[in-house]
């Protein structure tokens, strides 16, 4: 999915883009790198600028790998309750708030030395015209911990507003209607991949079969489209979640583009070459996404009419006091 925050002075998105310790790119020969990054120190991020004819930045591309200690929320609680059953027992009272807090943080530490090590790395780009940035993302919490890691250093984080992003006509509805009449957008083409969920529950997916048919049957019988295969511009082929999900992303034509374009420059060249394409490929597809389903809706908070549909992110300082993070916790 796609996320973004979005703010009226860009000072701020120039502040962050300044201020993170970018590392410089090295190329990846790992199958699964694709050749495009290398995996990126903790908490840090690796960024590219992507500047118009005039020379003047229009964006800047990143990669933010985040590494932690998977220790979930129900064996932590389980564990702190026992450890104050435990501690009651042998002192034959009930423990004080801050006895509590104590264990609490004792029986966090040792079980995060137990716990199993996880990492990600979340993508996007900050469009610098537009004080927007965009993650790439299949997790609002992965976008929340970069964003938290981007602000580190701002103490007023009232300044800029965090959302899933949206747009103004929903894309169930419009998916549907492309199928029902034949008619996408201009620059889309509908390939022969379509999924559909009725009111009454089940789901029928059509695939390898035109469109034309078998579709307008299941939308007569009260079928919406949550998921489509297009083609963005006669390039991209990709499937379109009703969630504004995007999978299964292919271009040859790309890949092809990209070969005839590097064949005789060096390496360096070459790899900047590549990062460059990747950016406008990432924006291409976005920016499609925007054109046909009525651009970014943006998110007001307060706004009490589109309250539900908002997509507003809380995104919070973390808890400096470990106890009292962890004695929440054991309250939920």
């Amino acid at each position: 999915m796609f996320f973004y925050f979005e703010t009226k002075d860009p000072q701020i998105l120039v502040d962050i883009i300044n201020s993170r310790p970018f590392v410089e790119l090295e190329k990846c020969d790992a199958p699964e790198s694709k050749g495009f990054f290398r995996q990126v120190p903790q908490d840090r991020a690796i960024a590219f600028p992507v500047k118009d004819a005039a020379g003047k930045t229009e964006y800047v591309f990143f990669n933010f790998r985040r590494d932690w200690k998977d220790l979930p929320a129900k064996p932590l609680k389980e564990a702190v309750k026992k450890a104050i059953v435990e501690y009651e027992t042998q002192l034959g009272q009930n423990a004080t708030p801050d006895e509590k807090v104590a264990i609490a943080g004792q029986v966090h530490k040792k079980l995060l030395e137990r716990a199993f090590e996880k990492s990600s790395v979340t993508t996007g780009w900050f469009d610098v015209a537009n004080n927007m940035a965009v993650f790439e993302s299949s997790s609002e919490a992965a976008c929340v911990a970069v964003i938290r890691a981007f602000l580190e250093k701002r103490e007023n984080r009232e300044d800029f507003r965090a959302a899933v992003f949206r747009t103004n006509k929903k894309p169930v509805i419009e998916m549907t209607k492309w199928i029902q009449t034949l008619e996408p957008p201009p620059k889309v083409t509908l390939d022969d991949y379509a999924t559909f969920k009725f009111e009454m529950g089940g789901k029928v997916a059509i695939s390898k079969k035109s469109l034309d048919t078998n579709s307008v049957k299941h939308i007569s019988n009260g079928g919406q489209c949550t998921e489509l295969a297009i083609t963005l511009d006669e390039l991209i082929s990709i499937k379109v979640h009703s969630d504004l999900a995007v999978s299964k992303i292919e271009s040859p034509q790309f890949v092809q583009y990209f070969q005839d374009q590097v064949s005789e420059l060096p390496e360096d060249l070459v790899r900047t070459k590549l990062l460059r394409l990747k950016g406008a490929f990432a924006t291409k597809v976005f920016d499609h996404l925007m054109d046909c389903f009525g651009g970014v809706k943006r998110a007001n908070p307060g706004d009490e009419e589109n309250d539900d549909d908002s997509g507003i992110i809380e995104v919070q300082a973390p808890e400096d006091d470990l106890g009292d993070e962890v004695e929440e916790e054991t309250e939920a």
